[in-house]
């Protein structure tokens, strides 16, 4: 993600909580997908 971001890596990469709330997003529109039998987008982080 830092190397996507043209951030530097840290020494120890540790998740952010960015890292977090994509990962939720994800889930979210998986469980979405499944219950409207269809592909659902996942969420943008707000700006």
């Amino acid at each position: 993600m830092a190397r996507t971001l043209g951030e530097a890596i840290p020494e120890i990469p540790y998740p952010r909580i960015e890292e977090g709330a994509q990962a939720m997003a994800f889930i979210e529109a998986r469980m979405r997908s499944q219950s409207s039998g269809r592909w659902e987008d996942v969420a943008g982080l707000p700006a």
